[in-house]
């Protein structure tokens, strides 16, 4: 089904990728560490997904104003964009699928309640 939802979303971005937009969807963004700890990655695999998609345009790096040596990473007006459109083509597409479950459920019914 991952794959299905994939096919069925724009934007050509790995899952990995997909899953970062949406872990860095929150206020004030995180760390590279705290992306790598909540994705299960170690941090230097972290930098590799998150350097690619600074250079897509859909990160950005921001300095922590308490600690100039922290660096927070959040989404760009692109990422933004980009997780938004993902996600309503997601949710269209599952809708369109239990519109058709449904139909199906009916004529399910209708066929039963014959006998």
């Amino acid at each position: 089904m991952k794959k299905r939802i994939r096919l069925e979303t724009p934007g050509d971005i790995s899952m990995a990728q997909a899953s970062v937009l949406a872990k860095l969807d929150v206020p004030g963004g995180r760390t590279n560490a705290e992306l790598a700890r909540v994705e299960g990655v170690k941090p230097q695999s972290m930098s590799a997904t998150v350097a690619e998609m600074e250079a897509e345009g859909y990160i950005q790096r921001n300095s922590d104003p308490s600690d100039g040596r922290r660096i927070f990473l959040s989404l760009t007006e692109a990422g933004r964009k980009l997780r938004q459109s993902r996600l309503t083509a997601k949710q269209d597409w599952l809708n369109s699928i239990l519109e058709q479950l449904s139909r199906m459920n009916a004529r399910n019914c209708n066929e039963v309640s014959k006998y």
